[in-house]
C-alpha cells in the first residue's frame, strides 16, 4: 500500500486496518479472541490520594506484563515475524509498520514498529516520533524505554485513540484551565515558542510540553534526554532495580538511555504538539517481585 499523506488519509487507513483485523472472516484470530476477553474483563474506578484511576483486570496485557526488553533474551522476535492473519500498513517511506496491538489497553491500540530490527533506543527516532504524531493526529503516540516498560527490544512506538485514558483526560482538562483537586498545573518555563509544565500530586513525576514548532520540540526532547541520563546515574542500590548503566541482554549493550515513558499528541486544528514525559526508576513495581501466589 502507498504511504498515506498527512491530510487525514493516514488516520483513515489505520482505522480501516483496525476494523479489518477484527473481521470475523478475514481478520487476525488472536486480536479477535483478545477483544472478546477484553470486553468481558472486570474494571472498577477508584481514587488513590484523591486522584481518579481505573483498575482493570485485563488479561490481554499479561504477555506484555510478563515480558520486558530488559529481561528478554530470546532469539525470536514477535515484531520481526508476524502472526498468522496479522496485517499492517507501511508508513514513513516503508521504514515503519503499523499493526493492531493484541495487548489491548483501549480498543484500537496500535504498535508502530520499525520494519528492520533496531534497538529500543529513542535517540535517532525523535524526528519520526514527531512526524508520526502529526500524521496520525487521531492518536496519542507513546514510547517506553527498554528499562521503563517496553516489552520488546525491537524498536517500536505505541498508539492509542486520543484522550481515552484517565491520565490523558486529566492532562487535557488541566491544560484547558479546569480545576481538578488535588492536581495542580504548575508552569516551569514559558517562552514565545514553548511552554513547560508539571502536574503536582499526580502520583508520578511528570512534565508537560506544548509547542507549535516541530524543530523546537525535537531540540527540547534531545536536551531533556541528555539531562535525564545524567540524573539517572544516581539510580543505585535499589531493591530489585538494576543500577543505571547495567547490561541489557536483549539489546546486547550497557544501558545509556534515560528511563522514560513519553506520550505525544498533535492537534491539527491548533497546529500544536503536546508531550507528556514521565521519568522512571524501573519498569516493574515492587509488587512484581513478591513471592508466592
Amino acid at each position: 500500500m502507498d504511504e498515506p499523506d498527512a491530510s487525514g488519509e493516514a488516520n483513515r487507513h489505520i482505522r480501516a486496518m483496525s476494523r479489518h483485523q477484527l473481521d470475523p472472516t478475514l481478520g487476525w484470530p488472536r486480536l479477535i479472541r483478545n477483544h472478546s476477553t477484553y470486553a468481558n474483563s472486570p474494571k472498577v474506578r477508584l481514587k488513590v490520594a484523591e486522584v481518579p484511576l481505573l483498575l482493570h483486570f485485563n488479561k490481554t496485557r499479561s504477555a506484555s506484563l510478563k515480558n520486558s526488553a530488559f529481561e528478554n533474551t530470546k532469539s525470536s522476535c514477535f515484531l520481526c515475524e508476524l502472526d498468522q492473519g496479522q496485517r499492517g500498513i507501511l508508513i514513513r517511506n516503508e521504514r515503519y509498520i503499523v499493526l493492531a496491538n493484541p495487548g489491548i489497553t483501549i480498543p484500537g491500540d496500535l504498535t508502530i514498529a520499525t520494519v528492520a530490527h533496531e534497538k529500543q533506543l529513542l535517540h535517532g527516532h525523535i524526528p519520526d516520533l514527531i512526524q508520526i504524531a502529526r500524521e496520525l493526529s487521531d492518536y496519542s503516540i507513546y514510547y517506553n524505554g527498554a528499562m521503563a516498560g517496553a516489552s520488546s527490544p525491537h524498536f517500536h512506538f505505541q498508539g492509542g485513540l486520543k484522550n481515552r485514558l484517565p491520565g490523558e483526560q486529566q492532562i487535557r482538562n488541566l491544560l484547558a484551565g479546569k480545576s481538578l483537586p488535588p492536581l495542580q498545573l504548575q508552569s516551569v518555563v514559558r517562552t514565545d515558542e514553548l511552554t513547560l509544565f508539571r502536574i503536582a500530586s499526580f502520583l508520578r513525576t511528570n512534565y508537560i510540553v506544548r509547542t507549535g514548532r516541530a524543530a523546537q520540540l525535537e531540540r527540547f526532547l534531545e536536551t531533556f534526554l541528555t539531562s535525564l541520563a545524567e540524573l539517572d546515574q544516581s539510580i543505585r542500590n535499589l531493591p530489585n532495580i538494576p543500577d543505571f548503566g547495567s547490561w541489557i541482554p536483549s539489546l546486547d549493550m550497557r544501558e545509556t538511555e534515560p528511563r522514560l515513558n513519553l506520550m505525544l499528541q498533535y492537534d491539527p486544528v491548533q497546529a500544536e504538539y503536546t508531550a507528556a514525559l514521565f521519568p522512571k526508576c524501573f519498569n516493574r513495581p515492587s509488587h512484581y517481585y513478591r513471592k508466592g501466589s
